[in-house]
């Protein structure tokens, strides 16, 4: 099976991340879990920036499922 590279995960995350912004106007960090198919499970991890935008910063593999 073909490795899942960084820049796929961040594409990914990019055209998602609006579903998990907060609520919260004071929040300046968010992560959240998703799946490239057929078997790649992550955990992406943003920081909001000081102009408010939200800047994808790092992600590991989520190696339990």
């Amino acid at each position: 099976m073909k490795k899942i590279s960084k820049e796929q995960v961040k594409a990914t995350a990019e055209a998602i991340v609006s579903q998990f912004i907060p609520k919260d106007k004071t929040a300046d960090e968010l992560s959240f879990h998703f799946t490239i198919p057929p078997s790649g499970h992550f955990r992406v991890y943003y920081r909001k920036n000081e102009r408010g935008e939200w800047l994808f910063e790092s992600y590991e593999e989520d190696l339990n499922n």
